[in-house]
């Protein structure tokens, strides 16, 4: 009986060790990580190649990090300040649905994307803002590059480090989806099939008020009249 016992134990034990083995990567908690990679056109070309990933604990997560992949190669630098002094702009972008971690195969093709003049970026010692803009459901609506350094007083000698600093802030469902437009639209989609079809649904009164208000007039007039006769 003993050894049954141990023996299941034992079986349990690494049945338990499989599963983690083979789980999705997870944090404290349990909560499955998100990942949102970022892009970047640092090239003469104007091809995106990626930058980093943001990473978040949960859909609804008010914090992110940001992970560069590498730092920046003496190329990248040297393209990065041609960009500056002919006032071209440095541009990121990720795809517009968030991802769990390593998962490929529901990317798609879709992009948001922002921008900020690249002599301002150098100027500030690569140190950045980005806000993401996103939904509950992972649905990303845009981003936006915040940069506090102008270009006027940046100086093309001036040493820029090759990692960047930055702050990402998450900006959950701040997004304005404009006026409801929706009820006024079907409104409208409804008469148009009720004229294509010939039906008119308004009440009896809706449709003659025109007719029956005068009819009404002249009646009360009429009441009036034969009244007043019988008085005199």
């Amino acid at each position: 009986m003993k050894f049954l016992v141990v023996l299941l134990l034992c079986a349990f034990y690494w049945t338990t060790r499989a599963s983690k083995k083979n789980a999705s990567p997870s944090v404290a908690g349990g909560s499955t990580l998100l990942q949102i990679e970022l892009q970047h056109n640092l090239g003469p070309n104007g091809d995106f190649v990626p930058r980093g990933f943001v990473q978040l604990k949960s859909l609804k997560s008010a914090t992110a990090s940001f992970h560069q992949n590498t730092k920046l190669s003496s190329e990248e630098l040297n393209n990065l300040k041609k960009m500056a002094k002919t006032g071209d702009l440095y541009k990121i972008r990720t795809n517009s649905q968030i991802n769990l971690l390593d998962d490929v195969k529901s990317r798609d093709n879709h992009y948001v994307l922002t921008c900020a003049k690249a002599c301002s970026l150098l100027k500030s010692g690569l140190t950045e803002t980005i806000w993401i803009h996103k939904d509950d459901e992972g649905n990303i609506y845009g981003l936006s590059l915040e940069i506090d350094s102008p270009c006027s007083i940046y100086h093309h000698e001036t040493k820029t480090p090759n990692q960047f600093n930055t702050t990402i802030l998450i900006d959950q469902g701040a997004v304005s989806m404009g006026p409801d437009t929706q009820p006024f639209l079907d409104k409208l989609k409804r008469e148009q099939q009720e004229k294509e079809s010939g039906k008119d649904n308004r009440s009896f009164l809706q449709k003659y008020w025109m007719y029956i208000v005068p009819l009404v007039l002249v009646l009360m007039m009429n009441s009036m009249q034969q009244a007043g006769g019988r008085e005199e």
